[in-house]
């Protein structure tokens, strides 16, 4: 970074409006010899004159954009789908947009504009629409020195400095009700944008240093486990990622590889991270699909409409700027309807943070892959699951313990926490727990198997022997999603815009039939799984059965016997079941209270949680084992 010389002072003896200028912003000794000379003999007017031209003539590189595509939609509409806060902001944004690409009519367009941006500026609630404002009027700036009167040009600039100052106030107070991505637009890269294009202004120029170390240590952070999104910024995931973009490129680290190393690949991180977070419509995980500026499908590839072109020039200017061939080829794989069957190695398409309580379990890296999203954080916890590029499930996934009348609540101070998180080439497996009332724990569990194209939720109750409990477990439907009950049997269908999937209720009685108690039907928007247990434990799982091969093929389930030294083990210490469609088999195992070891099926097992596929010999295919 190049060091700041002393200012170039302007001696102004008079109070006229166009000296007052020169007492506001304060010159640097790079600033153009006649704007400074002329501003020595108080000679406003030709100030100005010579600022104008110097501002036309100059060759300043400041360009966000990553390709042709995106040079005629602002830099500013990447990511911001998932913000319905913006919509009153597109039009200007468009305008000074083209204004800043040299428009001369976008700029007297804009020139009305501003007297009524100004009036309100001094006393608006600085929002994500009103930074976004600011940062287009910043960028428009000096394009907009060709149709502004002076006045009205400083005062933008000043107005737009305040803003800035605002922001570093509410920083240092460590506010807690600031907006994270509003803090990232004025407070980074507002003085970033102000910065780069007015060096020859010291009120500008002095913004640099602290704003890109602010932009550094951002990046350090979300690059963290635990900067990972947390429950209540899924929107501003991708809005917090284009605005890191853009700022990157108006620095311009990229030209600096070497000195920021660190930076960027930690920016590679980030972006790994989000594409992970992303579904195959282009919106972040459990950002509601409601609060999109257009359609809920705004950035489906492919389509053609403006937040699509925003979101493909993001991951283009983001790519650019990591600069490394293996981000390229994810972005590919994200991009695809199927995953790529050969090729280098891709990251681990699913991963969990313990920190913050998340976790993301994908089938593959395709936009058709099995999405599963968790957050669980606070006492509620919250699932996103999507199956070839449909929404399943989505909203908080609940549950309800009762003995006799009594709700069995969470303990006051109790939180999900994190127990397992374990991945392998055939499945990657979740487990959470939350504590609660007289000696009970609820620990939750999610396993996505790829190859066998299955995913089991489960939730296992865990207490003192002896207290006969009630179970009540509540998955949220997707928006669409409807559930169709089978005949006989228990299992149901959850179908969706053409996609469906089958459940099976895994610790009830296959057929209705059968007497025993137990339930799995839709009540109001969401599949509610009902069972009772004599003892203190039981286990509630459900297998969801992904693949379209198999959706008419016949299925079956049972429930195994448990025996540990010749004894048959209650269901509430430990159970098994078998499962059966078309040609698959598998093998469920789950130790409820205690461990100890058993036999199920002719297999002897002494682990926590044991889930295998048959082989056409008999022999079993360990999927996952837990100890």
């Amino acid at each position: 970074m190049m060091s700041i010389a002393e200012p170039r002072r302007s001696k102004i003896k008079s109070q006229s409006p166009e000296s007052l200028i020169f007492r506001q912003f304060r010159w640097h000794a790079t600033a153009p010899r006649d704007v400074a000379r002329a501003a020595d003999r108080q000679d406003g007017a030709k100030a100005w004159q010579h600022w104008k031209r110097h501002l036309a003539t100059r060759t300043l590189e400041l360009s966000p954009h990553a390709s042709g595509r995106s040079e005629k939609l602002s830099p500013l509409f990447w990511g911001i789908a998932s913000l319905g806060e913006v919509v009153g902001s597109e039009r200007l944004l468009s305008i000074l947009h083209r204004a800043a690409r040299g428009k001369k009519k976008a700029g007297k367009e804009a020139v009305p504009l501003l007297a009524t941006w100004l009036a309100r500026a001094d006393v608006m609630t600085i929002g994500a629409g009103e930074a976004l404002e600011c940062l287009a009027w910043a960028y428009a700036l000096p394009a907009l020195a060709e149709s502004l009167p002076q006045d009205e040009w400083w005062d933008l600039l000043r107005q737009l400095l305040d803003v800035v100052t605002r922001a570093a106030r509410l920083e240092a107070h460590h506010d807690p009700h600031h907006d994270p991505l509003v803090s990232q637009l004025i407070g980074t890269e507002l003085p970033l944008v102000l910065s780069t294009l007015f060096p020859e202004i010291l009120n500008c120029r002095r913004l640099r240093k602290p704003a890109r170390a602010l932009l550094q240590n951002d990046i350090a952070r979300m690059a963290s486990p635990s900067g990972l999104p947390t429950t209540l910024h899924f929107s501003l995931l991708h809005p917090l990622v284009a605005s890191w973009t853009r700022s990157l490129a108006v620095v311009g680290l990229r030209r600096e590889k070497q000195a920021h190393e660190v930076t960027l690949r930690q920016f590679g991180e980030i972006l790994v991270e989000a594409l992970r977070w992303t579904r195959a419509d282009g919106m972040p995980l459990f950002a509601d699909a409601a609060s999109t500026p257009d359609d809920p499908a705004v950035a489906v590839p492919g389509a053609r409409n403006k937040y699509a072109t925003a979101l493909a020039a993001f991951w283009d200017a983001a790519v650019a700027i990591d600069g490394s061939a293996s981000l390229r080829r994810l972005l590919r794989a994200c991009q695809a309807d199927r995953p790529r069957r050969r090729g280098k190695p891709l990251p681990l398409a699913g991963n969990s943070s313990e920190t913050i309580g998340t976790a993301i379990v994908r089938s593959d890296w395709s936009r058709g892959a099995a999405v599963l999203g968790l957050i669980f954080k606070s006492p509620t916890c919250g699932i996103d699951f999507l199956l070839n590029k449909v929404p399943m499930l989505r909203g908080t996934w609940e549950f309800e313990l009762r003995r006799g009348n009594h709700v069995v609540a969470p303990r006051p101070d109790a939180r999900w926490e994190e127990t397992c998180w374990e991945t392998s080439g055939k499945a990657q497996y979740l487990e959470w727990q939350l504590e609660l009332e007289h000696g009970l724990r609820i620990e939750r569990s999610a396993l996505l198997a790829p190859k066998d194209e299955f995913l089991l939720l489960a939730d296992t109750v865990v207490g003192p022997e002896g207290m006969p409990i009630d179970y009540f477990g509540r998955l949220p439907l997707a928006r669409g999603a409807e559930v169709k009950p089978a005949d006989e049997t228990r299992e149901v269908k959850i179908a969706c815009d053409g996609v469906s999937v089958r459940v099976l209720p895994l610790e009830l009685p296959e057929w209705r039939s059968d007497p025993r108690g137990g339930r799995l039907e839709s009540v109001g928007q969401r599949l509610e799984h009902r069972i009772s247990g004599p003892g203190g434990s039981l286990n509630a799982p459900l297998l969801i059965d992904l693949s379209p091969r198999r959706r008419k093929q016949p299925l079956t389930w049972r429930q195994l016997t448990v025996a540990e030294s010749r004894l048959v083990m209650p269901r509430d210490v430990a159970v098994g079941y078998r499962v059966e469609i078309g040609d698959w088999q598998w093998l469920i195992y789950r130790s409820v209270s205690r461990l100890g070891n058993r036999t199920v099926l002719g297999q002897n097992l002494s682990s926590e949680l044991v889930i295998g596929r048959f082989n056409r010999d008999g022999s079993l295919d360990t999927l996952m084992e837990i100890l």
